[in-house]
């Protein structure tokens, strides 16, 4: 009996190795992906100007990254003991209205840089709604918990969304003219714009993307994190307590797709080793001045030594460290 359906997305063309860094800007569910790549060792930049959901604001990352401009006098405000701006998550907000456009101004550069080296830029969207400030008439990327009232709340339309990927791809390939984009649309439900609204939502997303792509083959794709969720795992069993989010388990498997759709087939042989060797790391024996822990310890410094002769271009200093630590040295 099958509690699945099957599902196996086609590999691309041309599969990412080890030593091919890619960039992840987005909802969190691009946060989770990324921290997943960050987790086996894989050159990786996750989301340096915060967490966004909507195709307007993630364009605006892009540009900003591109062009390395000062922030905005106009979007930038002193509330609740704390300077925010109105383009960027809460984790940019600072003490200091010069701290704020300090770790703005880093944050591009840091974006700058990951989509300069990279190899893919993944686009993840999170809802076709925008937010309009009503007094400066301003469109931003979050309330930072503002009243509702403050703001308009307005549907983009297709034509929308696909001028902004095309906008943000113009950016991208500015920095980097051979970068790959994808673009997936994330199977979190923003449950607080409500059922209907969040289907109608996901729905325009979806056929915006799979149009922008369809009209950029050279250098766009889809992959299908919302599809995996919601066509596949299909279960609430896959989500958190909130019903909204997906948890550990679908993100694991969403990952593991990914890894199947984009990865080589060496450098996922690697990837699984690399795994392995970090979860020997978080072992804590009950008696580590045994004979049997200390082989453990040294089949795990040959795994290391391995590792570093396979991918020689990664920092392996604080897996060293740990394994020294383990040891007494």
């Amino acid at each position: 009996m099958n509690l699945m359906l099957p599902f196996e997305p086609k590999p691309i063309a041309n599969p990412l190795s080890y030593n091919q860094p890619i960039t992840l800007i987005g909802s969190c569910f691009a946060q989770h992906i990324g921290q997943k790549l960050v987790s086996v060792k894989w050159p990786s930049t996750v989301n340096p100007l915060g967490i966004a959901f909507d195709p307007l604001s993630l364009c605006r990352q892009v540009q900003s990254a591109q062009r390395l401009q000062t922030p905005l006098t106009e979007t930038i405000f002193n509330r609740y003991e704390l300077w925010h701006s109105w383009h960027h998550h809460s984790s940019i907000s600072a003490y200091s209205k010069e701290a704020l456009v300090s770790g703005i101004e880093q944050a591009q550069l840091q974006l700058n840089k990951g989509i300069q080296q990279s190899a893919l830029l993944i686009v993840t969207l999170g809802t076709a709604y925008v937010y309009v400030h009503n007094l400066q008439q301003l469109e931003v990327s979050n309330c930072h918990k503002e009243p509702a009232q403050t703001f308009t709340k307005k549907l983009l339309s297709i034509g929308e969304v696909i001028n902004s990927l095309n906008e943000l791809a113009a950016s991208a390939k500015a920095i980097n003219p051979n970068i790959q984009i994808t673009v997936t649309v994330s199977p979190v439900k923003h449950i607080r714009d409500g059922i209907i609204e969040n289907t109608r939502s996901k729905a325009l997303l979806l056929a915006a993307a799979h149009e922008w792509c369809e009209q950029n083959p050279i250098h766009a794709n889809y992959f299908p994190a919302f599809e995996w969720v919601t066509e596949v795992l299909r279960d609430y069993r896959f989500y958190e307590a909130d019903l909204a989010h997906p948890n550990q388990l679908a993100i694991d498997m969403v990952f593991d797709s990914f890894v199947k759709t984009y990865v080589s087939n060496n450098s996922q042989a690697n990837l699984k080793l690399v795994q392995q060797f970090k979860q020997g790391l978080l072992h804590k024996p009950l008696f580590p001045k045994t004979e049997g822990y200390r082989a453990f310890l040294d089949s795990q410094k040959q795994k290391l030594n391995n590792l570093k002769y396979l991918l020689p271009f990664l920092n392996w200093e604080e897996e060293t460290a740990q394994l020294n630590n383990a040891y007494g040295l």
